[in-house]
Protein backbone atom coordinates (compact mmCIF):
# COMPACT_ATOMS: atom_id res chain seq x y z
CA UNK A 1 0.00 0.00 0.00
CA UNK A 2 2.80 2.24 1.06
CA UNK A 3 4.43 2.03 -2.69
CA UNK A 4 1.01 2.25 -4.41
CA UNK A 5 0.62 5.74 -2.53
CA UNK A 6 4.43 6.34 -3.33
CA UNK A 7 3.60 6.50 -6.95
CA UNK A 8 0.46 8.11 -6.94
CA UNK A 9 2.17 10.20 -5.06
CA UNK A 10 4.87 10.78 -8.00
CA UNK A 11 2.77 10.48 -10.83
CA UNK A 12 0.92 13.64 -9.32
CA UNK A 13 4.08 15.43 -9.36
CA UNK A 14 4.71 14.63 -12.23
CA UNK A 15 1.24 15.64 -14.06
CA UNK A 16 1.98 19.04 -11.81
CA UNK A 17 5.38 19.65 -13.60
CA UNK A 18 3.69 19.38 -16.94
CA UNK A 19 0.81 20.93 -16.28
CA UNK A 20 2.36 23.97 -14.56
CA UNK A 21 4.76 24.43 -17.83
CA UNK A 22 4.34 27.27 -19.96
CA UNK A 23 2.93 26.01 -23.11
CA UNK A 24 2.08 28.11 -26.61
CA UNK A 25 -1.04 27.36 -28.56
CA UNK A 26 -0.09 24.38 -31.54
CA UNK A 27 -0.38 27.29 -34.22
CA UNK A 28 2.83 29.07 -33.04
CA UNK A 29 6.13 27.02 -34.43
CA UNK A 30 8.83 27.73 -36.48
CA UNK A 31 8.55 28.75 -39.91
CA UNK A 32 5.24 30.30 -39.63
CA UNK A 33 4.47 33.99 -40.97
CA UNK A 34 1.94 35.98 -38.58
CA UNK A 35 -0.19 38.80 -40.10
CA UNK A 36 0.61 41.92 -40.71
CA UNK A 37 -1.60 45.25 -40.58
CA UNK A 38 -3.84 43.63 -36.93
CA UNK A 39 -2.94 42.99 -33.98
CA UNK A 40 -1.71 39.69 -33.46
CA UNK A 41 -2.69 37.82 -30.45
CA UNK A 42 -0.33 35.21 -28.78
CA UNK A 43 -1.71 32.32 -26.63
CA UNK A 44 -1.16 29.40 -24.56
CA UNK A 45 -1.11 27.93 -20.88
CA UNK A 46 0.83 28.08 -18.07
CA UNK A 47 0.38 27.60 -14.16
CA UNK A 48 -2.11 30.35 -12.74
CA UNK A 49 -0.35 33.10 -11.73
CA UNK A 50 2.58 32.63 -13.75
CA UNK A 51 3.64 35.98 -15.85
CA UNK A 52 4.53 35.28 -19.00
CA UNK A 53 6.56 37.63 -21.10
CA UNK A 54 6.35 37.55 -25.29
CA UNK A 55 9.54 38.94 -27.01
CA UNK A 56 9.19 39.75 -30.95
CA UNK A 57 10.12 42.52 -33.81
CA UNK A 58 11.29 45.11 -30.67
CA UNK A 59 7.89 44.41 -28.47
CA UNK A 60 7.53 42.51 -25.32
CA UNK A 61 4.43 41.74 -23.63
CA UNK A 62 3.22 40.32 -20.57
CA UNK A 63 0.12 38.65 -19.38
CA UNK A 64 -0.48 36.63 -16.06
CA UNK A 65 -2.25 33.46 -16.47
CA UNK A 66 -5.66 32.80 -15.48
CA UNK A 67 -7.11 30.20 -13.20
CA UNK A 68 -7.94 28.36 -16.32
CA UNK A 69 -4.42 28.23 -17.16
CA UNK A 70 -5.23 30.50 -20.01
CA UNK A 71 -3.00 33.26 -20.67
CA UNK A 72 -2.94 35.55 -23.66
CA UNK A 73 -0.75 38.72 -25.03
CA UNK A 74 -1.70 40.99 -27.89
CA UNK A 75 1.42 41.95 -30.16
CA UNK A 76 1.29 45.63 -32.09
CA UNK A 77 0.20 45.79 -35.77
CA UNK A 78 3.89 44.89 -38.02
CA UNK A 79 4.38 45.82 -41.46
CA UNK A 80 5.00 42.97 -43.81
CA UNK A 81 8.67 41.91 -43.40
CA UNK A 82 10.75 38.83 -45.24
CA UNK A 83 13.49 39.41 -42.55
CA UNK A 84 13.17 35.99 -40.19
CA UNK A 85 12.75 37.08 -36.62
CA UNK A 86 12.86 34.81 -33.19
CA UNK A 87 10.24 35.24 -30.64
CA UNK A 88 11.00 34.28 -27.12
CA UNK A 89 8.34 33.33 -24.79
CA UNK A 90 8.89 33.15 -21.14
CA UNK A 91 7.65 32.67 -17.57
CA UNK A 92 9.63 32.07 -14.30
CA UNK A 93 12.85 30.74 -13.59
CA UNK A 94 11.91 27.21 -13.47
CA UNK A 95 10.50 27.00 -16.88
CA UNK A 96 12.76 26.87 -19.59
CA UNK A 97 12.04 30.07 -22.58
CA UNK A 98 10.57 29.03 -25.69
CA UNK A 99 12.14 30.04 -28.72
CA UNK A 100 10.56 30.13 -32.07
CA UNK A 101 12.82 30.47 -35.28
CA UNK A 102 12.65 31.54 -38.71
CA UNK A 103 9.51 33.86 -38.34
CA UNK A 104 8.15 36.02 -41.19
CA UNK A 105 5.44 38.81 -41.08
CA UNK A 106 2.56 39.65 -44.13
CA UNK A 107 -0.42 37.81 -44.96
CA UNK A 108 -2.01 34.31 -43.45
CA UNK A 109 -5.00 32.82 -45.22
CA UNK A 110 -7.30 30.21 -43.96
CA UNK A 111 -7.82 27.55 -46.93
CA UNK A 112 -10.84 25.62 -45.62
CA UNK A 113 -14.26 23.61 -46.68
CA UNK A 114 -14.36 19.89 -47.72
CA UNK A 115 -12.60 17.29 -49.97
CA UNK A 116 -11.95 19.51 -53.04
CA UNK A 117 -10.49 21.82 -50.45
CA UNK A 118 -8.49 19.09 -49.16
CA UNK A 119 -8.02 17.63 -52.03
CA UNK A 120 -3.86 17.44 -52.62
CA UNK A 121 -1.10 19.24 -54.70
CA UNK A 122 0.03 15.73 -55.82
CA UNK A 123 -3.04 14.57 -57.11
CA UNK A 124 -3.73 17.50 -59.60
CA UNK A 125 -3.48 17.35 -62.97
CA UNK A 126 0.74 18.26 -64.37
CA UNK A 127 1.04 17.68 -60.48
CA UNK A 128 4.81 16.78 -61.42
CA UNK A 129 5.10 20.45 -62.77
CA UNK A 130 3.60 22.29 -60.29
CA UNK A 131 5.91 20.31 -57.49
CA UNK A 132 8.62 21.35 -59.49
CA UNK A 133 8.01 25.06 -58.94
CA UNK A 134 6.66 24.75 -55.25
CA UNK A 135 9.95 25.99 -53.53
CA UNK A 136 9.23 29.38 -52.07
CA UNK A 137 11.43 30.11 -48.62
CA UNK A 138 8.90 32.97 -48.27
CA UNK A 139 5.52 31.03 -48.47
CA UNK A 140 5.00 28.60 -45.52
CA UNK A 141 2.39 25.79 -44.81
CA UNK A 142 0.60 24.23 -42.15
CA UNK A 143 -2.06 21.82 -42.12
CA UNK A 144 -4.32 21.23 -39.23
CA UNK A 145 -4.86 17.42 -38.84
CA UNK A 146 -8.28 16.04 -38.58
CA UNK A 147 -8.18 12.21 -38.10
CA UNK A 148 -10.47 11.97 -35.30
CA UNK A 149 -12.74 13.42 -34.57
CA UNK A 150 -13.83 14.73 -31.05
CA UNK A 151 -16.76 16.16 -28.90
CA UNK A 152 -15.47 18.62 -27.52
CA UNK A 153 -14.15 21.77 -28.42
CA UNK A 154 -10.00 20.83 -28.46
CA UNK A 155 -7.21 23.53 -27.47
CA UNK A 156 -4.25 21.62 -29.19
CA UNK A 157 -3.48 19.68 -32.30
CA UNK A 158 -0.06 17.84 -33.49
CA UNK A 159 1.34 19.96 -36.43
CA UNK A 160 3.73 22.59 -37.41
CA UNK A 161 4.68 25.16 -39.82
CA UNK A 162 6.84 24.36 -42.93
CA UNK A 163 8.57 26.29 -45.79
CA UNK A 164 6.63 25.82 -49.17
CA UNK A 165 9.04 22.50 -50.63
CA UNK A 166 7.94 20.07 -53.16
CA UNK A 167 7.82 17.75 -50.95
CA UNK A 168 5.72 20.26 -48.35
CA UNK A 169 3.59 21.42 -50.49
CA UNK A 170 2.71 17.68 -52.19
CA UNK A 171 0.28 16.77 -49.24
CA UNK A 172 -1.08 20.54 -49.21
CA UNK A 173 -4.58 21.83 -50.75
CA UNK A 174 -3.61 22.07 -54.21
CA UNK A 175 -6.38 24.52 -54.78
CA UNK A 176 -4.99 26.72 -51.10
CA UNK A 177 -1.25 26.39 -52.56
CA UNK A 178 -2.12 27.48 -55.99
CA UNK A 179 -3.84 30.49 -54.28
CA UNK A 180 -1.17 31.39 -52.43
CA UNK A 181 1.74 30.91 -55.04
CA UNK A 182 0.36 33.22 -57.61
CA UNK A 183 -0.22 35.74 -54.88
CA UNK A 184 3.23 35.51 -53.06
CA UNK A 185 5.06 35.66 -56.26
CA UNK A 186 2.95 38.73 -57.81
CA UNK A 187 2.75 40.89 -54.64
CA UNK A 188 5.91 39.90 -52.93
CA UNK A 189 4.51 39.28 -49.71
CA UNK A 190 5.31 36.61 -47.24
CA UNK A 191 2.17 34.02 -47.43
CA UNK A 192 1.11 31.95 -44.73
CA UNK A 193 -1.24 29.29 -45.95
CA UNK A 194 -3.06 26.90 -43.23
CA UNK A 195 -5.22 24.14 -44.35
CA UNK A 196 -8.24 23.20 -42.32
CA UNK A 197 -10.34 21.46 -44.93
CA UNK A 198 -12.02 17.80 -44.39
CA UNK A 199 -14.14 15.37 -47.12
CA UNK A 200 -18.32 15.26 -46.44
CA UNK A 201 -18.32 17.79 -44.26
CA UNK A 202 -21.45 20.08 -44.60
CA UNK A 203 -21.92 23.52 -42.99
CA UNK A 204 -23.24 21.79 -39.60
CA UNK A 205 -19.30 20.44 -38.86
CA UNK A 206 -18.29 23.77 -38.88
CA UNK A 207 -19.65 25.52 -36.06
CA UNK A 208 -19.78 25.05 -32.39
CA UNK A 209 -22.15 23.24 -30.67
CA UNK A 210 -24.17 26.65 -29.29
CA UNK A 211 -24.97 27.48 -32.76
CA UNK A 212 -26.05 24.20 -33.87
CA UNK A 213 -28.44 24.18 -30.81
CA UNK A 214 -30.51 26.94 -32.22
CA UNK A 215 -33.25 27.27 -33.58
CA UNK A 216 -31.91 27.78 -37.12
CA UNK A 217 -29.52 24.39 -37.42
CA UNK A 218 -32.26 22.57 -35.65
CA UNK A 219 -33.70 21.17 -39.36
CA UNK A 220 -29.73 20.99 -40.53
CA UNK A 221 -29.23 18.40 -37.67
CA UNK A 222 -32.55 16.57 -37.17
CA UNK A 223 -31.29 13.48 -39.59
CA UNK A 224 -28.06 13.07 -37.77
CA UNK A 225 -30.37 12.79 -34.48
CA UNK A 226 -31.88 10.15 -36.10
CA UNK A 227 -28.73 8.32 -37.68
CA UNK A 228 -27.89 8.37 -33.25
CA UNK A 229 -30.45 6.93 -32.62
CA UNK A 230 -29.82 3.70 -34.92
CA UNK A 231 -26.20 3.73 -34.16
CA UNK A 232 -26.25 0.05 -33.28
CA UNK A 233 -26.96 -0.97 -36.34
CA UNK A 234 -23.39 -1.77 -38.49
CA UNK A 235 -24.60 -0.58 -41.72
CA UNK A 236 -25.54 2.94 -40.23
CA UNK A 237 -22.06 3.11 -38.52
CA UNK A 238 -20.07 2.32 -41.69
CA UNK A 239 -21.78 4.72 -43.70
CA UNK A 240 -20.78 7.75 -41.80
CA UNK A 241 -17.59 6.61 -40.60
CA UNK A 242 -14.20 6.70 -42.40
CA UNK A 243 -12.89 4.03 -44.35
CA UNK A 244 -9.83 4.32 -42.57
CA UNK A 245 -11.28 3.62 -39.43
CA UNK A 246 -10.46 0.03 -38.36
CA UNK A 247 -13.00 -0.40 -35.49
CA UNK A 248 -16.11 0.91 -35.77
CA UNK A 249 -17.64 -0.46 -33.00
CA UNK A 250 -15.66 1.25 -30.76
CA UNK A 251 -16.26 4.81 -32.42
CA UNK A 252 -19.16 6.95 -30.89
CA UNK A 253 -21.46 9.20 -33.31
CA UNK A 254 -19.58 12.45 -32.12
CA UNK A 255 -16.41 11.08 -33.66
CA UNK A 256 -18.03 10.86 -37.29
CA UNK A 257 -16.07 13.54 -39.95
CA UNK A 258 -19.85 14.38 -40.70
CA UNK A 259 -21.34 15.07 -37.26
CA UNK A 260 -22.49 18.32 -36.15
CA UNK A 261 -19.84 20.71 -34.69
CA UNK A 262 -16.92 17.70 -35.81
CA UNK A 263 -14.83 19.52 -37.48
CA UNK A 264 -15.06 23.17 -35.80
CA UNK A 265 -14.18 21.50 -32.08
CA UNK A 266 -11.67 18.95 -33.87
CA UNK A 267 -9.69 21.40 -36.33
CA UNK A 268 -10.86 25.23 -35.78
CA UNK A 269 -11.09 25.74 -32.25
CA UNK A 270 -7.90 25.05 -31.65
CA UNK A 271 -7.13 28.56 -34.49
CA UNK A 272 -8.91 30.92 -32.75
CA UNK A 273 -8.16 33.82 -31.89
CA UNK A 274 -5.20 33.89 -34.70
CA UNK A 275 -4.97 36.86 -36.76
CA UNK A 276 -5.94 36.02 -40.45
CA UNK A 277 -6.03 37.96 -43.73
CA UNK A 278 -8.73 35.81 -44.76
CA UNK A 279 -10.74 32.70 -45.72
CA UNK A 280 -10.80 30.56 -48.83
CA UNK A 281 -13.50 28.54 -48.87
CA UNK A 282 -14.75 25.64 -51.24
CA UNK A 283 -17.54 23.46 -49.58
CA UNK A 284 -21.06 23.30 -50.71
CA UNK A 285 -21.39 19.18 -52.03
CA UNK A 286 -22.41 17.98 -48.73
CA UNK A 287 -24.93 20.57 -48.07
CA UNK A 288 -26.62 20.06 -51.97
CA UNK A 289 -30.42 18.70 -51.27
CA UNK A 290 -30.38 21.60 -48.92
CA UNK A 291 -29.68 24.82 -51.21
CA UNK A 292 -32.53 26.67 -50.04
CA UNK A 293 -31.40 25.82 -46.26
CA UNK A 294 -27.79 26.76 -47.36
CA UNK A 295 -28.80 30.86 -47.89
CA UNK A 296 -29.54 30.65 -43.49
CA UNK A 297 -26.65 27.98 -43.00
CA UNK A 298 -23.74 29.65 -44.53
CA UNK A 299 -24.39 33.06 -43.58
CA UNK A 300 -24.52 32.11 -39.57
CA UNK A 301 -21.41 29.85 -40.25
CA UNK A 302 -19.44 33.13 -41.72
CA UNK A 303 -20.73 35.45 -38.67
CA UNK A 304 -19.77 32.51 -35.76
CA UNK A 305 -16.19 32.37 -37.32
CA UNK A 306 -15.74 36.14 -37.49
CA UNK A 307 -17.02 36.46 -33.71
CA UNK A 308 -14.48 33.28 -33.34
CA UNK A 309 -11.34 35.16 -34.56
CA UNK A 310 -12.64 38.74 -33.00
CA UNK A 311 -11.77 39.66 -36.83
CA UNK A 312 -15.28 41.28 -37.70
CA UNK A 313 -12.86 42.39 -40.84
CA UNK A 314 -12.65 38.86 -42.05
CA UNK A 315 -12.60 38.41 -45.91
CA UNK A 316 -14.06 35.19 -47.13
CA UNK A 317 -13.71 34.05 -50.97
CA UNK A 318 -15.93 31.49 -51.84
CA UNK A 319 -15.61 29.01 -54.62
CA UNK A 320 -18.75 28.21 -56.36
CA UNK A 321 -19.51 24.34 -57.41
CA UNK A 322 -18.46 23.52 -60.61
CA UNK A 323 -20.78 21.01 -62.76
CA UNK A 324 -21.14 17.91 -61.45
CA UNK A 325 -22.69 15.10 -62.76
CA UNK A 326 -24.61 13.95 -65.18
CA UNK A 327 -24.97 16.17 -68.51
CA UNK A 328 -28.44 17.16 -68.28
CA UNK A 329 -30.54 17.42 -71.91
CA UNK A 330 -30.97 20.91 -71.07
CA UNK A 331 -30.50 23.63 -68.60
CA UNK A 332 -33.47 25.50 -66.53
CA UNK A 333 -34.96 22.35 -65.00
CA UNK A 334 -34.79 21.44 -61.00
CA UNK A 335 -31.16 21.20 -59.77
CA UNK A 336 -30.15 20.82 -56.77
CA UNK A 337 -26.92 22.03 -57.45
CA UNK A 338 -27.77 24.89 -59.54
CA UNK A 339 -30.09 26.04 -56.29
CA UNK A 340 -26.52 25.74 -54.16
CA UNK A 341 -24.60 27.74 -56.40
CA UNK A 342 -27.28 30.34 -56.04
CA UNK A 343 -27.76 30.65 -52.19
CA UNK A 344 -23.26 30.61 -52.53
CA UNK A 345 -23.65 33.64 -54.64
CA UNK A 346 -26.71 35.25 -52.38
CA UNK A 347 -24.70 35.08 -49.24
CA UNK A 348 -21.76 36.45 -51.14
CA UNK A 349 -23.92 39.00 -52.92
CA UNK A 350 -25.03 40.08 -49.73
CA UNK A 351 -21.62 40.27 -47.46
CA UNK A 352 -19.37 43.30 -48.95
CA UNK A 353 -16.54 41.02 -47.29
CA UNK A 354 -17.05 38.21 -49.62
CA UNK A 355 -16.45 37.53 -52.77
CA UNK A 356 -16.63 34.03 -55.15
CA UNK A 357 -15.15 32.62 -57.81
CA UNK A 358 -16.98 30.98 -60.53
CA UNK A 359 -15.42 27.26 -61.87
CA UNK A 360 -18.59 26.33 -63.98
CA UNK A 361 -15.79 25.29 -66.84
CA UNK A 362 -13.40 23.36 -64.47
CA UNK A 363 -14.46 19.88 -66.10
CA UNK A 364 -17.12 19.00 -68.24
CA UNK A 365 -17.36 15.25 -67.12
CA UNK A 366 -18.62 16.29 -63.93
CA UNK A 367 -16.40 14.76 -61.88
CA UNK A 368 -17.17 15.28 -58.34
CA UNK A 369 -13.59 15.99 -57.50
CA UNK A 370 -12.07 17.43 -60.77
CA UNK A 371 -8.60 17.60 -60.75
CA UNK A 372 -8.03 20.67 -62.56
CA UNK A 373 -7.58 22.72 -59.20
CA UNK A 374 -5.25 25.41 -61.41
CA UNK A 375 -8.65 27.09 -62.42
CA UNK A 376 -10.20 27.65 -58.57
CA UNK A 377 -6.71 28.31 -57.56
CA UNK A 378 -6.11 31.06 -60.26
CA UNK A 379 -9.87 32.65 -59.94
CA UNK A 380 -9.04 32.73 -55.96
CA UNK A 381 -6.21 34.60 -56.62
CA UNK A 382 -7.93 37.02 -59.10
CA UNK A 383 -10.19 38.42 -56.55
CA UNK A 384 -7.17 38.47 -53.82
CA UNK A 385 -4.89 40.41 -56.04
CA UNK A 386 -7.58 42.60 -57.03
CA UNK A 387 -9.18 43.44 -53.23
CA UNK A 388 -6.14 43.26 -51.00
CA UNK A 389 -2.50 44.04 -52.95
CA UNK A 390 -3.82 46.46 -55.65
CA UNK A 391 -3.29 44.94 -58.73
CA UNK A 392 -5.26 46.13 -61.49
CA UNK A 393 -6.81 42.64 -63.17
CA UNK A 394 -10.47 41.33 -63.50
CA UNK A 395 -11.51 39.19 -60.54
CA UNK A 396 -15.27 38.58 -61.89
CA UNK A 397 -17.02 37.10 -64.89
CA UNK A 398 -20.34 38.67 -65.55
CA UNK A 399 -23.29 39.16 -63.29
CA UNK A 400 -26.51 39.33 -64.42
CA UNK A 401 -27.77 42.56 -63.17
CA UNK A 402 -31.21 43.64 -64.93
CA UNK A 403 -33.95 42.15 -67.45
CA UNK A 404 -35.63 43.55 -70.11
CA UNK A 405 -38.66 42.24 -72.21
CA UNK A 406 -39.38 43.11 -75.59
CA UNK A 407 -41.87 41.27 -77.71
CA UNK A 408 -40.50 37.76 -77.85
CA UNK A 409 -37.13 38.27 -77.14
CA UNK A 410 -35.63 39.06 -73.67
CA UNK A 411 -32.39 41.62 -73.49
CA UNK A 412 -30.00 40.66 -70.49
CA UNK A 413 -27.95 43.45 -68.92
CA UNK A 414 -24.42 42.50 -67.04
CA UNK A 415 -22.17 43.76 -64.58
CA UNK A 416 -18.33 42.94 -65.57
CA UNK A 417 -19.25 42.49 -68.83
CA UNK A 418 -16.71 44.59 -70.77
CA UNK A 419 -16.03 42.28 -74.00
CA UNK A 420 -18.81 39.73 -73.75
CA UNK A 421 -17.95 36.90 -75.70
CA UNK A 422 -18.06 33.20 -76.53
CA UNK A 423 -14.85 31.63 -75.29
CA UNK A 424 -13.63 28.16 -74.46
CA UNK A 425 -10.63 27.05 -72.68
CA UNK A 426 -8.33 25.83 -74.75
CA UNK A 427 -6.68 22.24 -72.83
CA UNK A 428 -8.03 20.96 -69.06
CA UNK A 429 -5.69 23.11 -67.13
CA UNK A 430 -5.57 26.21 -69.52
CA UNK A 431 -6.75 29.39 -67.06
CA UNK A 432 -6.43 31.18 -70.47
CA UNK A 433 -9.85 31.61 -72.28
CA UNK A 434 -10.11 32.38 -76.47
CA UNK A 435 -12.77 33.59 -78.26
CA UNK A 436 -14.81 31.13 -80.86
CA UNK A 437 -17.43 31.08 -83.47
CA UNK A 438 -19.58 28.90 -81.62
CA UNK A 439 -23.51 29.68 -80.46
CA UNK A 440 -23.99 30.23 -76.97
CA UNK A 441 -25.25 27.72 -74.83
CA UNK A 442 -27.31 26.94 -71.58
CA UNK A 443 -29.91 29.37 -71.83
CA UNK A 444 -33.67 28.46 -71.33
CA UNK A 445 -36.92 30.57 -71.16
CA UNK A 446 -40.06 30.30 -69.70
CA UNK A 447 -43.38 31.75 -70.13
CA UNK A 448 -45.94 32.38 -67.34
CA UNK A 449 -46.44 28.51 -67.56
CA UNK A 450 -43.59 28.10 -65.82
CA UNK A 451 -42.19 25.24 -68.20
CA UNK A 452 -39.02 26.50 -69.66
CA UNK A 453 -37.49 25.67 -72.80
CA UNK A 454 -34.16 26.14 -74.52
CA UNK A 455 -33.60 29.07 -76.38
CA UNK A 456 -31.18 30.94 -78.76
CA UNK A 457 -29.42 33.44 -77.64
CA UNK A 458 -26.58 36.17 -78.91
CA UNK A 459 -24.48 39.14 -77.86
CA UNK A 460 -25.78 42.41 -79.04
CA UNK A 461 -24.03 45.49 -77.95
CA UNK A 462 -23.15 44.71 -74.75
CA UNK A 463 -26.04 42.70 -74.02
CA UNK A 464 -27.16 38.98 -74.78
CA UNK A 465 -30.62 38.64 -76.52
CA UNK A 466 -32.32 35.78 -75.68
CA UNK A 467 -35.77 34.34 -77.61
CA UNK A 468 -37.13 30.70 -77.56
CA UNK A 469 -39.67 29.92 -80.65
CA UNK A 470 -42.06 28.10 -78.61
CA UNK A 471 -42.37 30.88 -75.70
CA UNK A 472 -44.61 33.81 -77.68
CA UNK A 473 -44.53 35.90 -73.97
CA UNK A 474 -41.36 35.41 -71.73
CA UNK A 475 -41.41 36.00 -68.49
CA UNK A 476 -38.13 34.30 -67.08
CA UNK A 477 -34.74 33.48 -68.12
CA UNK A 478 -32.18 30.48 -66.80
CA UNK A 479 -28.48 30.43 -67.94
CA UNK A 480 -26.58 27.47 -66.64
CA UNK A 481 -29.43 25.99 -64.47
CA UNK A 482 -28.22 22.62 -64.19
CA UNK A 483 -26.23 20.23 -62.25
CA UNK A 484 -23.51 19.59 -64.73
CA UNK A 485 -24.30 22.50 -67.50
CA UNK A 486 -21.39 21.43 -69.92
CA UNK A 487 -20.48 23.94 -72.64
CA UNK A 488 -20.88 27.01 -70.38
CA UNK A 489 -19.59 29.63 -72.91
CA UNK A 490 -20.66 33.17 -71.90
CA UNK A 491 -17.19 34.73 -70.79
CA UNK A 492 -16.22 38.63 -70.40
CA UNK A 493 -12.69 39.67 -72.29
CA UNK A 494 -10.49 38.66 -68.68
CA UNK A 495 -11.58 34.93 -69.86
CA UNK A 496 -13.76 34.76 -66.83
CA UNK A 497 -17.13 33.09 -67.08
CA UNK A 498 -20.74 34.35 -66.20
CA UNK A 499 -22.42 33.55 -62.62
CA UNK A 500 -25.05 30.89 -63.46
CA UNK A 501 -28.64 32.84 -62.52
CA UNK A 502 -32.14 32.64 -62.66
CA UNK A 503 -34.39 36.01 -62.98
CA UNK A 504 -38.04 34.12 -61.72
CA UNK A 505 -37.64 33.48 -58.45
CA UNK A 506 -40.18 30.61 -58.19
CA UNK A 507 -40.45 27.96 -55.85
CA UNK A 508 -36.62 25.82 -55.68
CA UNK A 509 -36.66 22.18 -55.74
CA UNK A 510 -35.04 22.00 -52.00
CA UNK A 511 -37.79 24.50 -50.47
CA UNK A 512 -39.57 23.01 -47.86
CA UNK A 513 -36.69 19.83 -47.86
CA UNK A 514 -35.02 21.50 -44.54
CA UNK A 515 -34.13 18.26 -42.87
CA UNK A 516 -32.25 17.28 -46.27
CA UNK A 517 -30.10 13.97 -46.15
CA UNK A 518 -26.84 13.33 -44.29
CA UNK A 519 -24.76 13.12 -47.73
CA UNK A 520 -21.31 10.99 -47.47
CA UNK A 521 -18.83 11.96 -50.12
CA UNK A 522 -15.89 10.63 -49.78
Amino acid sequence: MRSLWIILFSCFLAGSAVFGEVQLASVFSDHMVLQRGKPVPVWGTAEPGEKITVAFAGQKKTALADSSNHWKVVLKPMSASSKPRKMTVSGSSKNPVIQLSNLLVGDVWLCSGQSNMEFTLKNTLESEALLQSADHPSLRLLEVPGRKMVAQPGESFDASWNSASPEAAATFSGVGFLFGQRIHMESGVPIGLIECAKGSSSVECWVSKDTIETKLFAPAVKKWREVEANWDNPQVRKKHIHKSVKDPDAIQPSEARTYPSSCYNTMLHPLFPFALKGVVWYQGEANRFRGQQYRELFPAMVGEWRERFGQDDLKFYVVQLPEMGKTPEQSGNDSPFAELREAQWLTVQHDPLMEMAVIIDTDPQGNLHPKNKQLPGDRLARIALAKDYGKDVEYSGPLFREIKIKGRQVHLIFDHADGLMVGKRATPTSVVVEAVEEPLAHFAVAGADRKFHPAKAMIDQGRIVVACDAVAKPVAVRYAWADNPTGCNLYNQAGLPAVPFRTDDWPCVSEGKLDGKVLVIR
